[in-house]
C-alpha cells in the first residue's frame, strides 16, 4: 500500500478527509440552523423522509433514515406533540401505523428545505458558478457507483 504524502503546499491528499471534514462543517452549520427552529437533526430526516413520501411507517422511516428503531418512536412522539405528523392506526392492529406529515409540518419542512439550501449555498458560494454542478454531479456519481457496487457484492 502506498502512503500518500501531504503536497508542496501542506494540503492533505486524502478524498477521505476532505469529505469528512466537509460533512462536519456542513453539519454543523445546518444543525445551528434546525436549533434556531427548535429541531433536530433526526427530527429533520424524519419529516424529509415523510415530505418526500419515502416512507410512511416508522420501521421504513427507521430504515430510510438510519435512525435506529428506539430512537424513531421518541422522535415520532416529539413531532406529534409538535403537531407536524399525525399516526394513524390501521385495522385491530395497534403496531401498524401510518405517519402522515399535518399542514404545519409540511410547512415546516419547506422551510427548513430552504435553510438545507442556504447551506449548500453557502459552502458552494466560494466556487465559480460553472463548478459548482460539477462538484454535486461527482459527488452523486461516487455514492451512485459505491452503492451499486455494493448492493452487487452482496447478490
Amino acid at each position: 500500500m502506498k502512503i500518500i504524502q501531504r503536497s508542496a503546499g501542506g494540503m492533505n491528499p486524502s478524498f477521505g478527509f476532505w469529505a469528512t471534514q466537509l460533512a462536519r462543517e456542513m453539519s454543523e452549520e445546518f444543525s445551528k440552523k434546525l436549533a434556531r427552529q427548535k429541531m433536530k437533526m433526526m427530527d429533520w430526516a424524519v419529516l424529509a423522509t415523510l415530505y418526500r413520501n419515502e416512507a410512511s411507517r416508522p420501521a421504513e422511516i427507521a430504515r430510510q433514515t438510519c435512525i435506529e428503531p428506539s430512537v424513531i418512536t421518541r422522535v415520532l412522539n416529539r413531532l406529534e406533540k409538535q403537531k407536524l405528523l399525525t399516526r394513524k392506526h390501521q385495522g385491530d392492529d395497534r403496531r401498524a401505523v401510518e405517519i402522515a406529515l399535518t399542514a404545519k409540518g409540511r410547512k415546516t419542512t419547506k422551510l427548513l428545505f430552504e435553510l438545507s439550501m442556504e447551506t449548500n449555498e453557502t459552502f458552494l458560494a466560494p466556487l465559480p458558478e460553472s463548478e459548482r454542478g460539477k462538484v454535486i454531479e461527482t459527488l452523486g456519481r461516487i455514492v451512485t457507483v459505491w452503492r451499486a457496487a455494493k448492493k452487487a457484492k452482496a447478490s
